[in-house]
């Protein structure tokens, strides 16, 4: 992934693949470095948590990641935040699912 974006100015990364939490909290770990300062790591389809997957889902993934990089923050390069504006339209499939990379 590195090589194909070395050259990119912004970069988004779009999760939608397994919806269990731990490969997406894998997966958030792996592809953070990657996003763009002042773009998103948008994880799709945090409302399964509360359909299927209630403690194990993709928003439990993303609970995690916060956590974790807020335990971290002085090793890590990176920090998001949640950002709920991106859900303009007050419904979304991915409630609570747009990180914002914001260092």
């Amino acid at each position: 992934v590195k090589q194909y974006v070395s050259n990119s100015t912004t970069i988004l990364v779009s999760h939608d693949a397994a919806h269990d939490g731990h490969t997406v909290y894998k997966d958030l770990l792996n592809y953070a470095e990657f996003v763009s300062v002042n773009s998103y790591l948008v994880v799709q389809d945090t409302k399964l948590d509360r359909l299927k997957h209630p403690l194990n889902g993709p928003l439990a993934a993303v609970r995690r990641f916060i956590q974790y990089q807020s335990e971290m923050k002085d090793r890590l390069n990176y920090t998001y935040k949640v950002d709920r504006s991106a859900e303009i339209f007050y419904y979304s499939q991915h409630a609570h699912g747009w990180l914002k990379r914001i260092k």
